[in-house]
């Protein structure tokens, strides 16, 4: 399990970097497609459980945010104006879907939505910079948390929805991505030490939060992970389950505190 697991990473990795470093179109595309996979992989869930929520229209809905990030409209607007669209498709085909079908597609689209974040950190100063340094205490904030966990994991940390994650884990988890935070800040010594290492601090703790979020989805469907198109990874919602939180927390943290994005 542990050989596939590198190789995925050896693999995706480089690609990702590649992404963000082109930024843009591919940037755009690589969002989209991550959220396609993801919502995909989360109404498949769904349905195992004999439920049959709205898949097009929030698959369509998250397309439609991502298209308003794309163009700089106000998400608000729109997501008040998708929520009034669920309504009424569940007014108009009520004998087949049931209001708890409508409340899962948009508790999908919104929670899918999010991942929108890391394709707008692009468009801040400095955007690709941020961007990497999200990725780089994610994946070591996962890195860890799975080592550190295997390695010296005694203490449960949530067994109702996670049995696998423990209180080692978290914390090794954290002491991976302030690790990575200290080397950035070593390296870029133009940084505000304090408000990076604190921005490093919440990452990790938000990544492991947002991680627990998407095992609840799991937990409920009975499944392991929600796909199998990474080797070793499981699927996408697997992979990237760490974004969503924490993208639009590096979003609003550099867009307020950090306001030069340097």
């Amino acid at each position: 399990m542990l050989k596939p697991r590198i190789l995925s990473a050896l693999i995706g990795i480089p690609l990702i970097i590649l992404v963000v470093w082109l930024g843009g179109f591919y940037l755009l595309f690589f969002t989209g497609l991550v959220i396609i996979i993801a919502t995909w992989e989360m109404f498949k869930m769904f349905t195992s459980l004999n439920l049959s929520p709205f898949f097009w229209l929030a698959l369509i809905g998250n397309l439609f945010l991502l298209s308003s990030a794309y163009f700089k409209l106000n998400p608000s607007g729109i997501i008040t104006l998708l929520g009034i669209v669920f309504f009424v498709f569940l007014i108009i085909f009520y004998s087949k879907y049931s209001l708890i079908d409508s409340a899962l597609a948009l508790t999908a689209m919104l929670y899918l939505s999010l991942f929108i974040y890391f394709y707008l950190l692009d468009s801040l100063p400095k955007g690709d910079f941020w961007l990497i340094f999200l990725l780089l205490n994610v994946w070591a904030t996962d890195t860890t948390a799975y080592f550190s966990g295997k390695i010296f994991g005694r203490r449960p940390l949530a067994p109702l929805i996670s049995p696998g994650k423990t209180v080692a884990g978290v914390i090794g988890g954290v002491a991976g991505g302030l690790v990575v935070t200290l080397i950035f800040i070593l390296f870029y010594p133009i940084l505000p030490k304090l408000p990076v290492l604190f921005l490093g601090l919440l990452i990790s703790v938000v990544a492991q939060i947002s991680d627990l979020t998407a095992s609840i989805f799991k937990r409920q469907a009975k499944v392991k992970d929600a796909g199998k198109i990474i080797p070793g990874h499981g699927g996408i919602l697997d992979r990237f389950d760490s974004l969503f939180f924490t993208s639009p927390l590096v979003y609003y943290y550099v867009t307020f505190f950090l306001k030069t994005g340097e």
